[in-house]
């Protein structure tokens, strides 16, 4: 209990410390103020704050060197000692340059760890150096020297650095990094000399690039001659199908450039090149006419450390089987598919590999040598494990698009022990189809059509080795496992998987079902459709004929019915007609009597009007003679008189009315003049309800609105 309380008030007597104490300041200046003067034939030394002790945190320091004009900085580290935590790259501590006065200048690199950098170079006057460490205390130092070389000065190339002078006759460089990634923001520039005037050879054995169509992000850029702005471009390559470099490119003189550019983004792994005079060429590399996959691959080949190719074969040494494999080794091979879509399929044939005491069948880091299997898809400085081999262990791997193959030795040399034997491929699934050029397998794998019957089982079902080609390929009894491979998927053993027939069955159902669906709404809209006019071949029945004139005065016959929906067959009688109304109720026949007001006139309403000067022809009327009454004024008079004219009637817009006597003057009539005829709008309910007729109803007018002047005829 007690060492529990001092533990805590020792842990609260620090912050209280931390906080009243304040942070290490930088012991240098964060501007260029600190400037340096390089002239030439001189030497400058830079170290790290406080030399050579270990520097203080929080250090935030910029230097800037300035060589005389005609001249360059050369940046050399003697001692370098800088933090580098796991995966940080360099994100803590570390020494940066720039290629001129300011941070928007040229990036030449980022360094931190304890491995020296290569020399720096400027390609102007001036070079900005950045030392910059974090809050955390950690051990570490640097030393380095400046000084000014001559305009036209290349360093001498080492391997696995940026850009540099390769003076000789044959040779080989690196991207930086490689085989294990180079970093974004990357420019360098090789140039290869000869003593002699022989043409210069190059041959790319690995390459690893980010793929463009036209290699806009990174690239290789080819140069024939030695001037970077005016020599002709041998050619610009990122790989992929369209974008490898060729097998050999050739300079016309004795120099030649190769610029390697990376853009900010994604990182690949790099190229591996050699280069030698064309009389010392390149004899060891198969002819172009050979197949890839007619050498074997060692996986401690550093020249091959990047395989793109679409199959082949990889061994543990160079000369195997017959020698031992290399002791105290540890050799990546990474293979990379050219599309998305890509796999890798690794299969052991071979396995045998030492093994200590403590072996007991698990491949611990002290039971002897082992072979480890990694996946990058996803991330390539932080692959996943797939699996570990040691001992006699055999298996096959299946990763996406990107795997690594690491071989592992102890320092204890093997006496009997051969190696191992593996075959890889780079495949696609395509159940539809493989691409033109490309052999699909049983399980729907497509795979490079020259790895067909080279003795090896691409496909992991055999297809391309039991199609004729005279090979016996012994299969296991039992199913082989991928211990990395999704055996749900189709590609694995045979074919499409319970999955996809039961797809393809259902869409054949519902293709099915919408064809019977359709043939039976094509059925129903044609039995739907009503049948012939001819009342003989229809449901009609109770024919009648009735006969009349039809519009234009002549006679005609027709025949009527009804459709009876209950009449089924020919020989079924359908119920009669259903009785009209006039059959059930009978209404009385009006009889005139004296008082009743006046009938129609029959035939008064076929016209109303006739040409001027036709003689209208007299009406007989059997209405009752109006009462005479004393005229007011002579427009009265003529209103009282009988309804029955002897005279012709006045012209009233060149119109004779029909019969004689004279008409008031239209419109003269005083409202409250009495007229001897009863008014039919104001005659009585109830007088028509006692006559027994049935209520009258005005016919339509055919004559035209009253108004102050009369129509006009229209002949």
């Amino acid at each position: 209990m007690m060492a529990n309380v001092l533990h805590i008030t020792v842990l609260l007597s620090v912050m209280v410390l931390g906080l009243l104490i304040p942070p290490v300041q930088s012991t240098c200046s964060v501007d260029v103020s600190q400037r340096t003067n390089v002239t030439f034939g001189t030497e400058e030394e830079y170290s790290a704050p406080g030399y050579p002790e270990n520097y203080l945190p929080n250090e935030n320091c910029v230097h800037l060197f300035v060589a005389e004009t005609g001249y360059k900085i050369r940046f050399e580290f003697e001692e370098f000692h800088v933090e580098n935590r796991e995966d940080s790259e360099c994100r803590y501590d570390y020494v940066e340059f720039y290629d001129g006065d300011s941070t928007s200048d040229r990036h030449l690199g980022r360094y931190c760890g304890h491995k020296i950098p290569p020399p720096v170079l400027s390609t102007g006057r001036e070079l900005m150096v950045l030392f910059v460490s974090d809050n955390s205390i950690e051990p570490g130092s640097f030393k380095a020297e400046v000084e000014s070389v001559a305009e036209d000065y290349l360093e001498p190339y080492h391997l696995g650095q940026c850009g540099g002078l390769l003076h000789a006759d044959q040779g080989e460089f690196t991207s930086p990094g490689y085989p294990y990634g180079y970093e974004a923001n990357e420019y360098c520039v090789y140039f290869i000399t000869s003593e002699t005037r022989d043409t210069i050879q190059l041959h790319f054995t690995s390459f690893d690039l980010e793929v463009h169509h036209s290699c806009q992000y990174d690239f290789v850029k080819v140069l024939d001659g030695n001037d970077l702005q005016n020599s002709p471009v041998l050619g610009k390559f990122c790989g992929g199908e369209d974008n490898r470099p060729p097998r050999i490119i050739e300079s016309s003189g004795s120099m030649m450039i190769v610029i390697f550019h990376s853009d900010v983004s994604i990182h690949y792994e790099g190229f591996y090149a050699k280069f030698a005079i064309n009389q010392i060429g390149f004899p060891d590399i198969p002819p172009a006419s050979s197949l890839p996959n007619s050498v074997a691959v060692p996986v401690c080949d550093l020249s091959r450390a990047i395989i793109t190719d679409r199959g082949g074969v990889i061994v543990s040494h160079e000369l195997y089987p017959e020698s031992l494999y290399p002791n105290g080794a540890e050799c990546i091979t990474v293979i990379v598919g050219s599309r998305l879509s890509d796999k890798v399929y690794l299969a052991f044939e071979e396995f045998d590999l030492q093994t200590t005491e403590e072996y007991s069948g698990n491949c611990d880091s002290d039971t002897g040598d082992y072979v480890e299997i990694f996946d990058g898809n996803l991330n390539i400085f932080n692959p996943s494990v797939l699996g570990k081999l040691c001992g006699e262990q055999i298996d096959r791997f299946t990763a996406s698009l990107y795997m690594q193959i690491k071989f592992v030795t102890d320092n204890i040399q093997s006496q009997e022990n051969r190696g191992f034997k593996a075959v890889f491929t780079v495949f696609y699934v395509d159940a539809h189809g493989c691409e033109i050029g490309d052999f699909q397998c049983r399980n729907s794998r497509c795979i490079a059509d020259y790895l067909v019957c080279d003795g090896h089982n691409h496909c992991g079902d055999n297809t391309d080795e039991d199609t004729g080609c005279g090979t016996d390929i012994e299969e296991p009894e039992e199913p082989w496992p991928d211990s990395s491979y999704d055996y749900s998927h189709h590609d694995y053993h045979g074919g499409p998987s319970k999955v996809d027939i039961g797809l393809i069955v259902g869409i054949c159902i519902a293709i099915g079902a919408i064809t019977m669906a359709t043939v039976c709404l094509i059925i129903i809209k044609v039995c739907s459709q009503p049948t012939s006019n001819n009342l003989a071949e229809t449901r009609l029945t109770n024919l009648q004929t009735v006969s009349g004139n039809d519009m234009s005065g002549g006679r005609r016959t027709i025949t009527i019915g009804h459709d009876n929906p209950l009449y089924m067959g020919a020989n079924e009688q359908a119920p009669p007609i259903p009785p009209k109304y006039s059959d059930i109720v009978t209404l009385p026949t009006p009889t005139p009597q004296q008082n009743d007001p006046i009938q129609p006139i029959s035939g008064a309403t076929a016209a109303y009007f006739q040409p001027h000067g036709a003689e209208a022809p007299a009406i007989t009327s059997t209405a009752p003679p109006l009462e005479e009454k004393e005229p007011i004024d002579d427009a009265i008079e003529e209103a009282a008189r009988p309804v029955t004219f002897t005279h012709p009637l006045p012209q009233i817009g060149g119109i004779h009315m029909r019969g004689g006597g004279h008409l008031p003057p239209i419109g003269d009539a005083p409202p409250h003049t009495e007229s001897q005829l009863p008014p039919l709008r104001h005659a009585p309910t109830s007088d028509l309800s006692s006559s027994g007729l049935p209520p009258i109803r005005a016919p339509p007018s055919r004559l035209p609105p009253l108004s102050d002047q009369p129509p006009a005829y229209r002949d």
